[in-house]
Formats: C-alpha cells, sequence, structure tokens
C-alpha cells in the first residue's frame, strides 16, 4: 500500500481536488443544455437585443420580428431563447441574467458550432417562416471575416472540454486506488493529469478568447442600437477555476510520484553506507578473537 505524504489525509484532499475540477469543468461543459435556471446561467455569450434592434442586423424582414425573446444565450450544446425581468437593472441582465426567463432552447447538439449567420437565419425562419440569405444579414465586418475561425474554435473548445474532464474522471478512479498502487502509477497519473491539464487550458483558452473577440465587435458596432454581448461570469469563474485545480492535481501528483519513486531507492543506498563501519569493526572483533585462541 502507498502511505506515502502523510497517507490517508493526502489522498482525501487529492481525491477532493480532482473531484472538484472535474465538477467545476462539467458545469462549465453542460451550461444552457436545457431550459433550466442553474443551468442557463452558464453560457459563453450572451446578446441582448432591445426592442426593434434586430432590424439593425436584417433589415429587409427585422420590422417582422417578435420581439418577446429578447436575450439569447450560448453554450456548448446550443443556445437558449427567453426575456428579461424589467425591475432589473441592464448590468444585472447582461452579466449575471438575475432574472432571465428561459422559454426555450434549442435541441442539444454536441459540439455545437456558433455560427452568427446560422443562428441569425434559424431565428428569423422560427418567427416568419422567411429563409434568409447570408447577404441579407448584416454583421459587423469583424465577425463576419471570423466566422470560420469561429467554428473551427467552437469544435475545438468542446472537443478538447471533453477530454479535459475524462482524463480527470480517470485521474479521480487513481486517487480512490492511490492505497494499493505502487508508486510508479502515481506518476503515470500525473502524466495524464497533465493532459487533463493542457486541454482544460486549451478549452478555456479558446472560448474566452473567441467570444470576447465577437462580444468587443458586437458591442463596438451595434451597442448604439440596442445590442448588447457579454460573457458569461459564471462560465469564466467555473472554466479557470477548473482548469487551475487540474494544474494543482497534476502538480501534486508529479510531486508524490517522484518522492515515491526515487526516495526509497536514496534511503537504501544511505543505510548501506552507514552499516559499513559497523561490518569492519565486527570483522576486526572477530579476528582479535581468533588470534587470542590461537595463542593459547
Amino acid at each position: 500500500m502507498n502511505f506515502s505524504i502523510k497517507g490517508l489525509a493526502y489522498n482525501i484532499v487529492l481525491f477532493l481536488l480532482t473531484l472538484c475540477a472535474t465538477v467545476t469543468l462539467l458545469l462549465a461543459n453542460v451550461g444552457s443544455i436545457k431550459k433550466n435556471k442553474g443551468v442557463t446561467s452558464i453560457f459563453f455569450l450572451e446578446l441582448n437585443f432591445s426592442e426593434d434592434s434586430f432590424s439593425e442586423l436584417v433589415p429587409t424582414v427585422g420590422s417582422y420580428l417578435s420581439t418577446t425573446e429578447n436575450i439569447y444565450t450560448f453554450g456548448m450544446y446550443g443556445y437558449c431563447r427567453g426575456e428579461s425581468d424589467e425591475n432589473e437593472s441592464d448590468e444585472d441582465e447582461t452579466l449575471y441574467a438575475v432574472d432571465f426567463t428561459v422559454d426555450s432552447c434549442t435541441n442539444p447538439k454536441p459540439m455545437y458550432v456558433f455560427d452568427p449567420d446560422e443562428f441569425i437565419q434559424a431565428e428569423v425562419l422560427n418567427q416568419t417562416g422567411y429563409n434568409l440569405t447570408d447577404s441579407e444579414i448584416e454583421l459587423p465586418t469583424k465577425i463576419d471575416n471570423y466566422v470560420s475561425t469561429a467554428r473551427n474554435l467552437s469544435k475545438a473548445t468542446y472537443i478538447t472540454s471533453c477530454i479535459a474532464i475524462g482524463l480527470n474522471v480517470i485521474t479521480l478512479i487513481f486517487t480512490i486506488v492511490n492505497f494499493f498502487i505502487k508508486p510508479l502509477f502515481s506518476v503515470f497519473a500525473a502524466s495524464v493529469e497533465m493532459l487533463a491539464f493542457i486541454a482544460a487550458v486549451l478549452a478555456s483558452g479558446c472560448s474566452t478568447g473567441m467570444f470576447k473577440y465577437i462580444q468587443t465587435s458586437f458591442n463596438n458596432s451595434y451597442s448604439s442600437y440596442g445590442i448588447k454581448a457579454e460573457l458569461s461570469r459564471n462560465y469564466l469563474i467555473l472554466t479557470w477555476l477548473g482548469t487551475s485545480l487540474s494544474a494543482v492535481v497534476f502538480i501534486i501528483l508529479a510531486v508524490n510520484g517522484c518522492v515515491g519513486c526515487c526516495g526509497p531507492a536514496f534511503g537504501r543506498i544511505d543505510r548501506r553506507d552507514v552499516e559499513k563501519p559497523s561490518d569492519v569493526e565486527s570483522s576486526n572483533i572477530d579476528s582479535e578473537k581468533k588470534e587470542t585462541a590461537d595463542s593459547k
């Protein structure tokens, strides 16, 4: 059994840290997957439309669109539609969606790709039955040029997020059986967690960078028309907290693996060095006894 680094206390702490990393990354992953108050408060991006502001994006049919749903939140599996409480401040609505009432969500789709053109086309078709063409949508120039990049980054975010969660689950299993494995397996677990950390960094970095760029582009071009884009603080906290915890777990496992594998070997060498003088003294005593016996 492996009782290194305070044994039971070490394993409990490691288990809790790995569990927290897994849960936080999982919560960040499933945001906006269904119509649920807690889940829909975790998302990548929120688009907040004021009355008639949709017409700035689609001048040809914008005036025919419904204004009952003025907030859209986007996650890894699709997006949700809803409306905000008029009693809340704009800051509360855009930053926290405190009283964001979810009316509906799209069917969950693994590896959902955020494409502004497709989103607008789907909403116009849903409300008016009219099939928009790309040329009828007036997106900010920066976003229009960024669509293909956003599609690739959306896929990368989903894939690396799932990899990070899966590898953390594997590490979690290692922490449970840590008492019964050799120190060498701690090195293997550290390698797994290192990959989990790298995947989490990529997922967090891609999503944060991509949607921050989209947020800035929307706000610079359309904030004067009542269209606001905001990132979810809940998502940012969860994804970067999970990433940080993965790093901590990796460091702990790496240190424990090195101590477990190398420590005992050095200990044995030291003990052999200490035992040599006593062996010499014992040999000298035996020689003296033999000489005394011979003289008699």
